[in-house]
């Protein structure tokens, strides 16, 4: 008798056969997901989809997550394939989560990165808000950003990979905060970059790994992967990034009665030919689903 991932697995494969006019099953790992990848999917090959944003685990309990979608590896095909985050997963090589593997990845660390492209979101703004946008510009504070972030972010790195215990993830995702006051806005945000510098330089600093990172190779090891300081901000934690740049923004635009995070922030999802990581999540649906 198959076990109940493999049952599973054919079941949803079958829906596509059974169900006339639905083209596949695509397991998300969350009800929220389903915004960024129908986007995504229906871009590449429009239609009706059965999204799956849980399915059961071994006990018979509902399960959401990577985890849970990468547990059906096995049985993945055009009919029933999975969408995850990247999380730290390209950045670190993990074997098998590809297109070839009907695994779509975001690329970044998660889809809430793509909504905060500096470029893409100081557009929406400036349409929405030209007042506002003249006032703080998005483009400038995540470049700061993405300078801040990266060496301490390239030092996380090279500890996942080596399996050094003296920064983890967990150490790296506190020094990035999800909200600000407003007297931090000053100077296009500078208040709150000089706190998340602040963090980065302790963390860097207590752990003492800096002197065993060779920062010149770590940089050429992930410009060939496409990280470069000026994409960093992409690749970080991504709910942290959002909900900061959503604070920021609901202090800038709640005079104006315009909600931030639903009609700017959210509002669209940048075109593929906007930069490579976006490129890339089409260019692996269109093998899924060719």
């Amino acid at each position: 008798m198959a076990n109940l991932i493999e049952q599973q697995a054919i079941d949803f494969a079958n829906v596509p056969i059974i169900q006339r006019g639905i083209k596949a099953s695509v397991h998300l790992e969350d009800w929220e997901d389903v915004l960024f990848w129908d986007t995504m999917i229906q871009r590449v090959s429009p239609g009706r989809y059965n999204y799956l944003a849980y399915s059961k685990a071994d006990n018979g309990e509902r399960a959401t997550g990577s985890s849970q979608c990468l547990r059906y590896m096995e049985f993945l095909s055009e009919r029933f394939f999975v969408c995850i985050d990247s999380d730290m997963r390209y950045l670190l090589n993990e074997a098998g989560i590809d297109s070839d593997h009907f695994i779509s990845q975001t690329y970044t660390y998660s889809w809430e990165n793509h909504y905060c492209k500096a470029s893409h979101l100081q557009a929406r703004l400036a349409k929405a808000l030209p007042v506002v946008a003249q006032k703080f510009d998005f483009v400038q504070f995540l470049n700061e950003y993405s300078r801040i972030v990266y060496h301490p972010f390239l030092a996380l790195l090279y500890c996942l990979r080596t399996h050094d215990a003296r920064i983890s993830r967990k150490d790296f995702t506190a020094c990035l905060p999800h909200q600000c006051k407003a007297e931090q806005l000053a100077n296009n945000g500078n208040g709150i970059l000089c706190v998340i510098e602040q963090g980065l330089t302790d963390l860097i600093a207590n752990s003492g790994v800096e002197s065993d990172v060779d920062f010149d190779q770590e940089e050429k090891r992930y410009a060939e992967l496409g990280l470069t300081m000026e994409n960093a901000y992409l690749h970080v934690r991504g709910h942290n990034l959002y909900d900061l740049l959503k604070s920021i923004g609901h202090q800038l635009c709640s005079s104006y009665q315009v909600d931030f995070e639903n009609q700017i922030l959210n509002k669209s999802v940048p075109e593929e030919e906007s930069y490579w990581q976006i490129g890339k999540v089409g260019e692996d649906l269109r093998h899924i689903l060719r």
